[in-house]
Protein backbone atom coordinates (compact mmCIF):
# COMPACT_ATOMS: atom_id res chain seq x y z
CA UNK A 1 0.00 0.00 0.00
CA UNK A 2 2.79 2.47 0.88
CA UNK A 3 4.38 1.37 -2.82
CA UNK A 4 1.53 3.49 -4.71
CA UNK A 5 2.85 6.82 -6.33
CA UNK A 6 -0.38 8.20 -5.65
CA UNK A 7 0.91 8.84 -1.54
CA UNK A 8 3.96 10.24 -2.36
CA UNK A 9 2.42 13.04 -4.96
CA UNK A 10 -0.84 13.83 -2.75
CA UNK A 11 1.80 14.53 0.23
CA UNK A 12 4.17 16.64 -1.98
CA UNK A 13 1.11 18.68 -3.09
CA UNK A 14 -0.58 19.35 0.43
CA UNK A 15 3.28 19.84 1.69
CA UNK A 16 4.76 22.24 -1.21
CA UNK A 17 1.81 23.99 -0.66
CA UNK A 18 1.75 24.90 2.73
CA UNK A 19 5.70 25.70 2.12
CA UNK A 20 5.14 28.04 -0.31
CA UNK A 21 1.96 29.73 1.68
CA UNK A 22 4.41 30.33 4.72
CA UNK A 23 7.39 31.30 2.37
CA UNK A 24 4.71 34.76 0.88
CA UNK A 25 3.43 35.16 4.22
CA UNK A 26 -0.33 33.74 3.84
CA UNK A 27 -1.43 32.68 7.45
CA UNK A 28 -4.85 30.76 6.46
CA UNK A 29 -4.77 27.51 6.40
CA UNK A 30 -5.90 25.25 3.34
CA UNK A 31 -8.75 22.96 3.63
CA UNK A 32 -7.37 20.00 0.93
CA UNK A 33 -10.60 18.71 -1.29
CA UNK A 34 -8.98 16.31 -4.28
CA UNK A 35 -10.90 13.71 -6.97
CA UNK A 36 -12.22 10.68 -5.13
CA UNK A 37 -9.52 8.25 -5.36
CA UNK A 38 -11.23 5.01 -3.64
CA UNK A 39 -8.97 2.81 -1.61
CA UNK A 40 -5.80 4.70 -2.26
CA UNK A 41 -6.72 8.32 -1.54
CA UNK A 42 -8.53 6.30 1.90
CA UNK A 43 -4.89 5.05 2.39
CA UNK A 44 -3.29 8.05 1.86
CA UNK A 45 -5.56 10.13 3.84
CA UNK A 46 -4.99 7.94 7.15
CA UNK A 47 -1.25 9.30 7.13
CA UNK A 48 -2.46 12.73 7.23
CA UNK A 49 -2.00 13.31 10.90
CA UNK A 50 1.23 11.27 11.25
CA UNK A 51 2.68 13.64 7.64
CA UNK A 52 1.88 16.75 9.29
CA UNK A 53 3.29 16.37 12.81
CA UNK A 54 6.90 15.44 10.85
CA UNK A 55 6.71 18.96 9.17
CA UNK A 56 8.15 22.12 10.70
CA UNK A 57 5.58 23.71 13.00
CA UNK A 58 4.74 27.25 10.91
CA UNK A 59 4.29 24.28 7.69
CA UNK A 60 1.81 22.19 10.00
CA UNK A 61 0.09 25.36 11.08
CA UNK A 62 -0.89 26.18 7.32
CA UNK A 63 -1.68 22.15 6.42
CA UNK A 64 -5.66 22.69 7.58
CA UNK A 65 -7.87 19.86 8.32
CA UNK A 66 -7.76 16.23 6.84
CA UNK A 67 -8.36 16.18 3.07
CA UNK A 68 -11.17 14.95 1.47
CA UNK A 69 -12.64 13.66 -1.46
CA UNK A 70 -15.29 14.07 -3.91
CA UNK A 71 -16.97 13.21 -6.98
CA UNK A 72 -14.90 15.51 -9.81
CA UNK A 73 -17.73 14.99 -12.04
CA UNK A 74 -19.90 17.13 -9.51
CA UNK A 75 -17.35 19.38 -8.22
CA UNK A 76 -16.79 22.27 -11.08
CA UNK A 77 -13.44 23.20 -8.80
CA UNK A 78 -12.09 20.07 -9.13
CA UNK A 79 -12.77 20.14 -13.10
CA UNK A 80 -10.96 23.32 -13.44
CA UNK A 81 -7.97 21.71 -11.73
CA UNK A 82 -7.70 18.98 -13.84
CA UNK A 83 -7.70 21.50 -16.65
CA UNK A 84 -4.80 22.81 -15.27
CA UNK A 85 -3.13 20.44 -14.67
CA UNK A 86 -3.86 18.77 -18.40
CA UNK A 87 -2.74 22.37 -19.75
CA UNK A 88 1.06 22.22 -17.55
CA UNK A 89 1.17 18.30 -18.03
CA UNK A 90 0.62 19.33 -22.03
CA UNK A 91 3.51 21.79 -22.05
CA UNK A 92 5.66 19.25 -20.33
CA UNK A 93 5.02 16.67 -22.81
CA UNK A 94 5.09 18.97 -26.16
CA UNK A 95 7.55 21.69 -25.51
CA UNK A 96 7.53 23.11 -29.17
CA UNK A 97 3.84 22.62 -29.76
CA UNK A 98 2.08 26.11 -30.66
CA UNK A 99 0.16 26.35 -27.79
CA UNK A 100 -1.65 29.50 -29.17
CA UNK A 101 -3.87 26.66 -30.73
CA UNK A 102 -4.76 25.21 -27.15
CA UNK A 103 -8.16 25.86 -25.67
CA UNK A 104 -6.34 26.08 -22.62
CA UNK A 105 -4.05 29.14 -23.47
CA UNK A 106 -5.84 31.59 -20.90
CA UNK A 107 -4.48 29.05 -18.21
CA UNK A 108 -0.83 29.90 -19.44
CA UNK A 109 -0.28 32.97 -17.08
CA UNK A 110 -1.77 31.42 -13.93
CA UNK A 111 0.71 30.26 -10.94
CA UNK A 112 1.18 26.89 -10.00
CA UNK A 113 3.95 25.19 -7.91
CA UNK A 114 5.55 22.43 -9.33
CA UNK A 115 7.64 19.49 -6.97
CA UNK A 116 10.65 17.37 -7.75
CA UNK A 117 10.10 14.30 -6.11
CA UNK A 118 13.78 12.92 -5.57
CA UNK A 119 15.08 9.78 -4.23
CA UNK A 120 16.73 11.52 -0.92
CA UNK A 121 12.92 12.88 -0.28
CA UNK A 122 11.01 9.34 -0.97
CA UNK A 123 14.03 7.97 1.75
CA UNK A 124 13.45 10.45 4.32
CA UNK A 125 9.35 10.10 3.70
CA UNK A 126 9.63 5.93 4.35
CA UNK A 127 11.86 6.23 7.12
CA UNK A 128 9.55 8.82 9.07
CA UNK A 129 6.62 6.36 8.45
CA UNK A 130 8.56 3.34 9.52
CA UNK A 131 8.64 4.79 12.92
CA UNK A 132 4.82 4.30 12.67
CA UNK A 133 4.52 1.64 15.55
CA UNK A 134 2.67 -2.01 14.42
CA UNK A 135 3.41 -1.10 10.56
CA UNK A 136 6.01 -4.24 9.91
CA UNK A 137 2.43 -6.25 10.16
CA UNK A 138 0.93 -4.87 7.11
CA UNK A 139 4.43 -4.04 4.45
CA UNK A 140 3.78 -6.89 2.59
CA UNK A 141 1.36 -7.27 -1.17
CA UNK A 142 -2.39 -5.81 0.46
CA UNK A 143 -5.16 -8.38 0.72
CA UNK A 144 -8.51 -7.49 1.93
CA UNK A 145 -7.47 -8.18 5.40
CA UNK A 146 -4.22 -6.51 5.54
CA UNK A 147 -5.84 -3.16 4.17
CA UNK A 148 -7.82 -3.02 7.51
CA UNK A 149 -5.44 -3.76 9.51
CA UNK A 150 -3.28 -1.10 7.81
CA UNK A 151 -6.02 1.62 8.47
CA UNK A 152 -6.21 -0.09 12.05
CA UNK A 153 -2.43 0.55 13.16
CA UNK A 154 -2.00 3.87 11.28
CA UNK A 155 -5.30 5.72 12.44
CA UNK A 156 -4.42 4.07 16.11
CA UNK A 157 -0.74 5.33 16.93
CA UNK A 158 -0.43 8.67 17.91
CA UNK A 159 1.88 10.67 15.87
CA UNK A 160 5.30 10.57 16.30
CA UNK A 161 6.87 14.49 16.48
CA UNK A 162 9.72 14.95 13.80
CA UNK A 163 12.38 15.49 17.31
CA UNK A 164 11.25 12.26 18.70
Amino acid sequence: MLRHPYLSTFYAVIIKLAQWHHDIGITAPVEYVFDDQGAVGEDAVIWYKHIKIGQRPEVANLMGGTPRFENDQLVLPLQAADMLAWHVRRRKDYPREDESRWPTVPLADLTYAEVHLSKELLISVAEQMKQVPGIEQVQHKPRKYSRRKFHEIVRSSPPQHKNE
